[in-house]
């Protein structure tokens, strides 16, 4: 909604003028959007003034000449009245947000936020709340808490899951890197870093967590973290720890924490050139050959899907089966870039196989992302958070190979092509 149309529902509120629909969507704004409560909630402190300021502004229409000094009084006193409601029902919803404390994030174009389930870029709601999903694609991003010193690096690449605010903050680092400048705590304030492979708990200092495939590693720039070996709280009195002081580093598998050593020792913890790390494998028509397992036809530089067997309206095209290494580890920082083509709008299945990553003939699952496409050559890119679990069992751990791609698509599609596709991060 624009700041327009927020003007006119707020003009109209405090007028006792919104019908029935308007008043439904000004309540669903109050519920749903923290910003529109802070800018209704400073309008309706200026309730006085907002009948002439919608007039200025081509908000609302004059109203009739009031017949008397005590008719003119009471129009004044009703969105006075008014102001006392819609003051008392923002500050119970502001109360009622997940919304703890002020904290936004900036970043690349790239930067997006996950939350109740959708997807939307940063630029449009930089504010974060409790259970964001933020991932830093196309380059580096930045958290700050705008009411103290604290900050948050990203390394492009990193995701981050918000699952505490306020006093006690506590992030996820679910893949990639950042860097922590922490500001002075109080007692019961502080900061909690938590990966796959352990936790760091701080009350003021400048530390950096970076994430690797069967382990995590902590260094200290300046004051001292605790590390443990448990990302699990209930778990932590048991999992072993140790304090690290500043200009040391440690690893740890989840199980077991390294000895302390410099950070001179560890030269792959810089922040910028953990983001830089790539890595790449492209499947297409260049690797084809019929007999090595793919299921589709080489036609005109390109791989074609076929039918699928028993069906009449289902397209295939599969990788080959690789084993015992795979195409590519599974990791919250992956993204599968495709280029294909198609004759008609359909519904794009991407299925990946995933084995286990202790090898042999053991498998994990298999985890699809479906999306409507138009007709034509495109170019997609799905990540990681954007494939589900389709087959029973636990989500691949960190590190599951992917053995197997596939691409599906459906009636009225006859043909679907595929240039090439690769697995990045």
């Amino acid at each position: 909604m624009s700041d327009v149309d927020l003007d006119r529902l707020v003009a109209a509120h405090l007028d006792d003028a919104l019908d029935a629909d308007s008043a439904s969507r000004l309540h669903e704004l109050l519920r749903s959007d923290e910003q529109a409560r802070r800018l209704l909630l400073a309008a309706s402190c200026h309730a006085s003034a907002l009948p002439r300021i919608a007039l200025e502004s081509g908000l609302a229409r004059a109203p009739v000449a009031p017949a008397s000094v005590r008719r003119r009084s009471w129009r004044w006193l009703m969105p006075a009245a008014a102001a006392v409601l819609v003051i008392g029902l923002a500050l119970s919803w502001l109360t009622m947000s997940p919304v703890t404390g002020d904290v936004r994030v900036d970043g690349a174009a790239g930067l997006t936020i996950e939350r109740a389930g959708t997807r939307h870029l940063g630029a449009s709601d930089p504010w974060v709340q409790v259970g964001d999903r933020i991932l830093a694609d196309g380059g580096p991003a930045r958290l700050s808490w705008t009411t103290e010193g604290t900050s948050i690096e990203l390394a492009s690449g990193a995701q981050v899951v918000v699952e505490a605010l306020g006093a006690r903050k506590r992030l996820r680092l679910d893949g990639g890197a950042l860097r922590a400048v922490v500001a002075p705590q109080a007692a019961s304030g502080g900061l909690t870093v938590v990966t796959s492979f352990g936790s760091v708990d701080v009350v003021g200092t400048r530390f950096s967590v970076q994430v690797h495939d069967h382990g995590s590693t902590v260094a200290v720039e300046h004051g001292s973290v605790r590390v443990s070996a448990s990302a699990n709280a209930a778990n932590a009195a048991g999992a072993p720890t140790v304090t690290l002081a500043a200009g040391y580093a440690v690893t740890t598998d989840g199980t077991a924490i390294s000895a302390p050593g410099p950070i001179s020792d560890m030269p792959s913890l810089a922040l910028s050139q953990s983001a830089s790390s790539t890595e790449r494998t492209r499947l297409s028509a260049a690797n084809f050959r019929p007999d090595a397992g793919w299921e589709g036809d080489l036609i005109d530089g390109a791989i074609r899907s076929r039918l699928v067997a028993n069906t009449t309206s289902v397209t295939r095209i599969t990788t080959p089966l690789a084993r015992p290494d795979g195409y590519a580890r599974f990791r919250q920082d992956l993204r599968c870039t495709m280029r294909i083509s198609v004759d008609q709008p359909t519904t794009l299945a991407v299925l990946l196989v995933c084995d286990h990553p202790d090898g042999g003939s053991a498998w994990t699952g298999n985890l699809q992302h479906e999306r409507a496409i138009p007709a034509g050559e495109q170019e997609i890119t799905v990540s990681a958070a954007d494939f589900r679990l389709v087959t029973a069992g636990a989500s691949p751990p960190a590190g599951s190979r992917i053995v197997a791609a596939a691409l599906m698509s459906w009636s009225p599609a006859t043909e679907l092509r595929l240039h090439w596709i690769e697995f990045s991060r």
